[in-house]
């Protein structure tokens, strides 16, 4: 049940191309224009999400069972996910509100309460407000980072799943009861036009992330080439015969996912395979940065777009080498020190677990 090393599978490949969709969706969202769908249904940043969650609900429920304990994965997680993001927020508060901002002058903004109070919220994880005027005259107004709004969704995901293990002593049983409680959800809510935002937000991304996490648990029973094709062929058949009625997002949401881990899963690659892995810091940059290059240069849309994704990448580079990995191997050498006496079976599973990843 440990699941194959990194480096047997394509996660990290495909989850930079999920960032990069992302990036591409938004620049037709924040240019105005009409963006591209699948089908005619799902937007290339709504399928790049839905790919990303079901990664890392496979990635994270690994990492959990691999942890000695809930504080050792839970701190594996938060050193993934806040230190870039502080320092994006302190970027965005200092220069996109303090220096591109319209109301008051930079520094006297910058060492103002409003500044602590965004730069907080960003960091609890709020990052769609438009503060200090910064993008009030945008083509898209009063979004600063849209992206960030469902690292929230995703934060409380790592925690529920663990929580429901431990409920459960690690049956995957109460993961199937919270999907199917997620989906009977969804479906009310896409049948009666009914909904909560919030709850509907995380029973929606947590479909995907629940899928990939069942993905895991079962993996002996599917990760053998005969059984990979039929769940392949099964999952496609699915989506093509399922009619468009309020039942079809659930159904090509849970096929999406199992597609995308078998995928994963499958198939080998060695161009980034564990070198680096700048899709966080490309997910968490692009869309101030596309904000700045559509509505404060006069490059057409696919200049523009290019030198967005050019800037983003230096961005998600340094974020990368000088925030994220340095954070990431700290963890790994203190969990070194800290289980030096521990049984084989600990050490093997901490070993396992390679820092590089995205969803360690």
């Amino acid at each position: 049940m440990i699941g194959p090393n990194h480096r047997s599978n394509s996660f990290d490949l495909i989850r930079h191309g999920a960032a990069l969709a992302v990036l591409v969706a938004h620049h037709y969202a924040l240019s105005r224009f009409p963006t591209p769908q699948f089908w005619g249904i799902f937007s290339y940043g709504a399928f790049a999400v839905l790919v990303f969650f079901a990664i890392s609900g496979y990635l994270v429920t690994k990492s959990y069972w691999n942890s000695t304990s809930f504080w050792t994965y839970f701190e594996k997680r938060l050193r993934r996910l806040f230190p870039a993001l502080i320092v994006c927020s302190a970027l965005m508060v200092i220069f996109l509100y303090g220096f591109m901002g319209q109301q008051s002058p930079a520094l006297k903004f910058i060492f103002s309460e409003r500044a602590y109070n965004a730069f907080m919220a960003h960091v609890w994880l709020d990052g769609s407000r438009d503060i200090n005027k910064f993008s009030a005259d945008f083509k898209y107004p009063n979004a600063a980072n849209g992206s960030l709004w469902t690292l929230r969704y995703e934060f409380f995901s790592y925690i529920i799943i663990p929580c429901t293990l431990i409920l459960f002593r690690k049956s995957y049983k109460g993961l199937i009861a919270l999907l199917a409680l997620c989906i009977l959800l969804q479906t009310y809510s896409a049948i009666t036009n009914e909904k909560i935002v919030s709850i509907w937000r995380q029973t929606l991304l947590m479909t995907p992330f629940l899928v990939g996490a069942l993905m895991f648990f079962t993996e002996e029973h599917w990760n053998n080439t005969k059984t990979k094709l039929i769940l392949f062929l099964a999952c496609l058949t699915m989506i093509a015969i399922t009619p468009r009625n309020p039942a079809y997002q659930m159904v090509f949401y849970v096929c999406l996912s199992i597609i995308t881990i078998l995928i994963g899963i499958s198939f080998k690659e060695n161009l980034i395979a564990g070198k680096f892995d700048i899709s966080y810091g490309i997910y968490i940059y692009a869309f101030p940065v596309q904000q700045i290059i559509i509505n404060k240069t006069t490059l057409s849309f696919y200049p523009s777009m290019a030198a967005a994704a050019a800037i983003t990448l230096l961005l998600a580079t340094a974020s990368w080498y000088w925030v994220e990995k340095p954070f990431l191997k700290r963890h790994h050498s203190s969990s070194n020190i800290k289980t030096h006496d521990t049984s084989d079976t600990q050490q093997t599973a901490l070993a396992s677990s390679d820092p590089t990843l995205r969803n360690q």
